[in-house]
């Protein structure tokens, strides 16, 4: 990658329906140093919809996710008071919602900034990954997701056939390490459970041929049973039993697709019992025999589906 020069960057992409079914848009794209909101040259060159003072906020109708890499300032929304927000801190702004960010003028700040729209993203909001009462994360300085909001402004530059497809895929990516820092933030209130319920799933993986108990693992992370069952249900989503399953499944999916282990020592290393329980086990979940899943990935059969797009 080129070195990037910091100076100020904005970038704003029109969208068409081919872009629409990848499932996320890229809308803008920049990076800007700022002193002030209310009087930086910089913002003329904005297109007014989403140009706004300090004192009177705007609403847009789109997802931008801002990253704060130097100096301070503030943020506030519809949804959260007024919140100081330093180098390292990421905000995601939420269509419809009104919102106001600007830096102290005192110091200002340097600020990246992507937009999108899309179906993935509504889709995620409506199930909880994303909330506008959890908007702001401190990520801290991390070059690697500075360098992807710098690829971005590059592709953007080249704009090369599926320039957008790339870059709508790199928004993902920033967005996913939002979601995953925002939840093992260590500023979290649910930190202490997020970090036993880390171990707990350590302990499930490496003692996946073992017998161990729920009860023992629990007590080994410092949660009664039915307090671990609980948490372990709100943050992954499904029970112990069910999170054990899958580790299961993937662990005898890998060896039966990437090795020639006979199916006998698979029932070993993914905690079957023998390869009749292992057959009815993977039978049970994934409707085929583990020889039928071998033999089917060694020779795939090629299958069309009309696509809506």
């Amino acid at each position: 990658m080129k070195k990037w020069e910091e100076k100020d960057v904005l970038k704003y992409f029109g969208v068409i329906n081919d872009d629409e079914n990848w499932g996320i848009v890229v809308t803008t794209a920049g990076f800007e140093a700022m002193k002030t909101r209310d009087n930086d040259p910089v913002l003329k060159l904005h297109p007014t919809k989403y140009r706004f003072k300090s004192d009177q906020g705007r609403v847009l109708n789109e997802y931008q996710l801002v990253y704060i890499t130097e100096g301070r300032g503030t943020f506030r929304s519809a949804t959260l008071n007024v919140k100081q927000i330093n180098a390292g801190t990421m905000f995601l702004l939420f269509p419809g919602e009104w919102h106001s960010y600007f830096p102290d003028p005192k110091v200002g700040w340097k600020s990246y900034w992507i937009g999108f729209n899309g179906s993935i993203v509504d889709k995620r909001v409506a199930c909880g990954y994303l909330s506008k009462k959890e908007c702001i994360c401190i990520v801290g300085i991390n070059e690697t997701i500075v360098n992807l909001y710098k690829e971005v402004l590059h592709a953007a530059e080249d704009n090369k056939i599926g320039s957008q497809n790339y870059i709508s895929s790199i928004a993902q990516h920033i967005l996913g390490f939002f979601f995953y820092r925002n939840l093992n933030h260590v500023d979290n209130e649910n930190t202490r459970i997020i970090n036993m319920l880390n171990k707990a799933r350590s302990i499930m993986r490496e003692n996946l041929t073992e017998s161990i108990s729920f009860d023992d693992i629990a007590i080994e992370v410092g949660m009664s049973y039915s307090w671990f069952r609980r948490m372990f249900k709100k943050f992954e989503g499904m029970s112990p039993s069910q999170y054990v399953i899958q580790l299961k499944i993937s662990k005898i999916k890998e060896l039966l697709t990437t090795t020639n282990v006979p199916i006998t020592d698979i029932a070993y290393l993914s905690g079957m019992g023998s390869k009749s329980q292992l057959s009815t086990f993977f039978k049970k979940y994934e409707g085929i025999s583990p020889s039928e899943f071998r033999d089917r990935f060694k020779n795939p059969v090629l299958v069309t589906n009309d696509k809506e797009c």
